[in-house]
């Protein structure tokens, strides 16, 4: 610029020369604070970021896996994946696995007895030479593909969660929370520590929630399925081996040899020769009692001079030593083949070597038992007895005194006056199951009319199970029955509703639902192709 137009240019802002430095100072100033203020919003960007990086928000969401076109993040995946080791953890502690967790999951293998051990017993499936990463990973693939398609079933079906599905998902909660709180952990924390860094509470809800809704669909689907008579009778004319009961006598003489100590009291391995002896001695006495069955002897006569001392008087009964057992209870016997062939007749005998002895065994006969039910429908009501006042005890903790006579009796009175009401009215489900509603003090059944399914394996006491279940029982039949279970102390009013089903048909109708459910589900799952993203299950795997 030329000294002239500086000057008029300096004429034109009616600034002096002071002034104008001034000015120029203060924008000098103006921006170093900005520059000042921008370099202090990246730094607290910078610790913000930090910060979230080191609460696993970004890592949690990486993928893991997909399901169909849905993908899951690696928290997902690790509720499964962590279920699936705690399970093995379990299973480990009663000697079914072997599992070391100490050790990283990718550097330890399955080995064949736990592959064996899974299949039989668990029946999940397992390579020997897999790495249990491998496996979790493996089982945690199943486990989001099956609450994929189920949950999407369920939505197309118009099905939700029940009540106590709902229930059940809060009871699971508030149990990790009271764990925590043992462990003086947070809620986040301790599911943090169960399955892993990127675990939050929302994750683990979702998927507990998704998973008791996956199941409890399958079961609604299984349990509308319905089959024909027909259709029951041509699945027990095929596995009649198991469902048929079977009337016969068994007698075991071991082979084993005598058990033998050292000097200092340690046990002495037998050897092949003596182990051999053994065996031959326990085949010379096994033919030699079938022998005697052959010649017409009495079973438990010719059993007494072959079992041990003490118990030789067990075989004076005739009755002693007759079982009549369920196909499926002896499949596992060295003799469930000579038992079930067809051919078997009344008081055939035979001798049946096992891997450490011999059955001796008599044949008497198998029916299909078309009298004996699954389950009852009943109703009931309970009124409890009161109680003194709890006991303090040395150690802090109170006990309740049972009832006295007293007391019971006064329980006794109101129920009967309960039945009383009862039988002066219709007499019918629906008014008792009003009754029960009003009086009944059972939590688990004063909503539903004192409504319950009673099966041989409901977890009742004996009277009140022996009662319901008793074969001679009809429809609209009343009991009272005593409750001396600590902390259930009353009286039970039980009304007879129906009868379930009977045993075998029961048996079929749960066979034949359970693989068509599974055909199902199986014929839903290509639609829900998994795979594992190696980055995010690098994560998951730890």
């Amino acid at each position: 610029m030329s000294a002239s137009r500086e000057k008029k240019q300096r004429q034109g802002d009616g600034l002096s020369e002071k002034q104008r430095r001034e000015a120029e100072e203060v924008q000098k100033a103006r921006s170093k604070k900005i520059l000042y203020t921008v370099i202090g919003i990246v730094c607290a960007v910078l610790v913000i970021a930090l910060l979230v990086w080191n609460s696993n928000f970004f890592q949690r969401r990486t993928v893991a896996a997909t399901v169909g076109d849905k993908q899951y993040t690696v928290g997902d995946v690790a509720f499964y994946y962590n279920n699936a080791k705690q399970t093995i953890r379990n299973y480990a502690n009663y000697g079914l696995v072997t599992y070391n967790a100490s050790l990283a999951d990718d550097q330890q293998t399955i080995d064949d007895t736990t592959a064996q051990n899974l299949s039989l017993y668990v029946g999940l499936t397992a390579e020997a030479g897999q790495t249990y990463a491998q496996f979790f990973q493996d089982r945690a693939l199943e486990a989001l593909q099956n609450e994929a398609l189920l949950c999407a079933a369920a939505a197309e079906d118009g099905y939700t969660l029940s009540d106590a599905g709902k229930q059940s998902v809060e009871e699971s909660v508030t149990s990790y929370k009271q764990s925590a709180t043992d462990y003086g952990y947070t809620l986040a924390a301790y599911l943090r520590a169960v399955y892993g860094p990127y675990m939050t509470e929302s994750t683990f809800r979702e998927h507990l929630t998704n998973s008791t809704l996956a199941s409890e669909y399958a079961q609604h689907y299984q349990e509308s399925l319905t089959y024909s008579d027909e259709e029951l009778t041509a699945y027990y004319q095929e596995h009649a081996d198991t469902m048929d009961t079977f009337d016969f006598r068994a007698f075991y003489i071991s082979g084993a040899p005598a058990a033998k100590t050292d000097a200092d009291g340690n046990t002495v391995e037998a050897t092949d020769a003596e182990k051999a002896a053994a065996m031959g001695l326990a085949k010379t006495q096994a033919d030699a009692m079938l022998r005697r069955l052959q010649d017409g002897e009495a079973f438990n006569a010719a059993a007494k001079d072959y079992a041990a001392e003490d118990a030789k008087a067990n075989y004076d009964d005739p009755d002693y030593n007759r079982q009549t057992r369920l196909g499926s209870a002896v499949a596992s016997y060295d003799y469930a083949e000579w038992l079930t062939d067809s051919a078997r007749k009344d008081g055939d005998v035979t001798v049946v070597e096992s891997s450490s002895g011999y059955y001796v065994l008599q044949f008497h006969g198998r029916w299909l038992d078309d009298t004996t039910h699954y389950s009852a429908d009943i109703r009931h009501i309970l009124v409890m007895a009161e109680t003194g006042e709890p006991v303090q005890n040395e150690d802090g903790t109170t006990t309740t005194p049972e009832p006295t006579e007293e007391q019971y009796a006064a329980a006794k009175a109101k129920i009967e006056s309960i039945q009383a009401e009862f039988e002066a009215g219709d007499r019918t489900a629906d008014s008792f199951a009003k009754l029960a509603e009003t009086y009944s003090e059972d939590p688990g059944s004063n909503t539903n009319g004192g409504f319950y399914k009673v099966t041989q394996s409901t977890s009742f006491f004996a009277d009140f199970k022996n009662w319901c279940l008793d074969e001679g029982r009809q429809s609209g039949d009343l009991g009272v029955i005593q409750n001396t279970q600590s902390s259930q102390w009353g009286y039970h009013l039980i009304y007879f509703q129906d009868w379930g089903p009977l045993v075998w048909k029961n048996t079929a109708q749960s066979a034949l639902s359970s693989a068509d459910t599974n055909a199902w589900i199986e014929s839903r799952m290509p639609s829900y192709p998994t795979a594992a993203v190696e980055k995010g299950m690098a994560k998951v795997i730890g």
